[in-house]
């Protein structure tokens, strides 16, 4: 489904809550954008969301890394 170059998930604690989150951080192109936002959408209204341009990923190996 995407074509995540980065894809990690990560533990983050609420800044007001203090409850334990679930971060997902990934890297997707623009078409893939559109996409990701609707399926949030109808997880998680509510889900707290970040979208900014990445200019550069340094990695050797970069197009090994499997699909979604």
């Amino acid at each position: 489904m995407f074509s995540t170059k980065v894809n990690n998930e990560l533990e983050g604690k609420g800044g007001f809550s203090k409850q334990r989150k679930e971060l997902l951080y990934i890297v997707i192109n623009d078409v893939e954008v559109v996409q990701l936002k609707k399926i949030i959408k109808e997880i998680d209204e509510k889900a707290y969301v970040t979208i900014y341009p990445v200019y550069e990923i340094v990695e050797k190996d970069i197009n090994q890394h499997k699909r979604f």
